[in-house]
């Protein structure tokens, strides 16, 4: 059996490798002690570094234990991940969004995102993706998990409740900043479709119940044509969304100046 040192982690009490994580300069952070079985089983990443091709698999063949130095990796996703990969459940009971990006982003370095995909899928189901912030995280995680099914969920659901300005948002979020310009993009072009169709299912509406005066008593409302952009408005509005004349894709703020009058029409309805 390996000998194990006070100060050390025990994944696997009877494990054969001991993990020495070191920050950027080379101090130590934290050790793991691990079965090489277990972690061959799971990372192919692994399964190399203790191959005979490797000194760190040369030490476990040769003396049946071995020390590997990581660096880069931080403590808290690495220790999660070595549990579920030891077959052990995780020891918190509640896992932020921006912790299952650290713990996605190691999964994916170590090629072991199978066995983590089913923790993230429970793990997600519980957060209420309460702000903006927490709407970039969890579809960071689901990049970095590689699941197309995941990640096709919680778009749609971005979709749904962003704002046409969430990218200003996450352009000052630092955990943000790994996100893929690509998905930015995609994401914006969604959002901004999202709100188009909206807005032309209000203007339907609008129209419908104005032809039908069998049901709606006469209340004036004015609705003007916008010559700058070309967007339908009510008289009174003073500022649209989604609209092409603007930069950046912040609120369009047309003058009143570019209105023209398209009409008058009834919208209270008669509950008599």
């Amino acid at each position: 059996m390996l000998s194990v040192e006070p100060g050390i982690d025990r994944i696997d009490a009877e494990g054969d490798v001991i993990l020495v994580l070191k920050d950027e300069g080379g101090i130590l952070k934290r050790k793991f002690q691990v079965s090489s079985k277990a972690m061959s089983l799971a990372s192919p990443v692994f399964k190399r570094l203790f191959s005979p091709g490797f000194r760190e698999g040369n030490e476990l063949h040769r003396d049946g234990r071995a020390t590997v130095s990581l660096g880069g990796d931080d403590p808290m996703p690495m220790h999660t991940m070595l549990l579920i990969l030891h077959h052990c459940p995780p020891r918190e009971a509640h896992v932020t969004a921006e912790q299952m990006v650290k713990i996605a982003i190691h999964a994916d370095k170590y090629d072991c995102l199978g066995p983590i995909a089913s923790w993230m899928t429970m793990w997600l189901s519980q957060l209420s993706l309460a702000t903006v912030e927490e709407h970039g995280l969890v579809l960071l995680a689901t990049h970095y998990l590689r699941s197309g099914d995941l990640f096709s969920t919680y778009s749609a659901k971005a979709q749904i409740q962003l704002a046409l300005n969430f990218h200003n948002e996450w352009a000052d979020i630092e955990s943000l900043a790994l996100m893929p310009d690509s998905i930015r993009k995609d994401l914006k072009r969604l959002v901004k479709g999202r709100i188009r169709l909206i807005d032309a299912e209000i203007h339907a509406f609008i129209d419908r119940i104005a032809t039908d005066t069998s049901k709606w008593k006469s209340w004036p409302l004015k609705k003007t044509l916008c010559t700058s952009c070309g967007q339908v408005l009510i008289e009174d509005a003073r500022k649209h969304h989604a609209c092409d004349n603007q930069d950046n894709n912040a609120d369009c703020d047309c003058g009143l100046r570019t209105r023209y009058l398209l009409g008058s029409y009834s919208l209270v309805q008669d509950f008599g």
